[in-house]
């Protein structure tokens, strides 16, 4: 997950402070925003001249921190799933439904290794 931008005007008020000659430390505590949002504000001023974010580009992630924290929990222990199982569980809880593909996807991000279970005759 990525950093909590702060509000405009709060990077307004550092770049005017920044101007009449506070330096970082003061302006963080004055303001109580960390020193290192404060460079960042200042450094983002100078190079685009102005306070609000930028578009956020790229895909956005279909499943949120949470969702995947759940998804980690399912395939622990001696019950391991298919892919198709999980997608079915992880379904019901989820508002929007997801492939067994994407689960695979993040199971593999996670760490886990999925291989195919091989079935016995007899």
């Amino acid at each position: 997950m990525g950093k909590e931008s702060i509000d405009p005007y709060v990077r307004a008020q550092v770049v005017v402070l920044h101007d009449a000659g506070l330096n970082w430390v003061e302006i963080s505590i004055q303001l109580k925003v960390s020193r290192c949002c404060v460079q960042n504000a200042i450094k983002k001023y100078k190079q685009l001249s102005r306070f609000d974010d930028l578009k956020h580009t790229g895909r956005p992630k279909k499943l949120s921190g949470r969702e995947i924290r759940h998804l980690k929990r399912l395939p622990k222990g001696d019950s391991r799933f298919s892919a198709s199982k999980i997608a079915s569980d992880l379904n019901t809880s989820l508002q929007k439904p997801i492939t067994t593909r994407t689960i695979r996807r993040y199971l593999k991000d996670l760490g886990f290794e999925y291989v195919v279970k091989i079935k016995s005759s007899g």
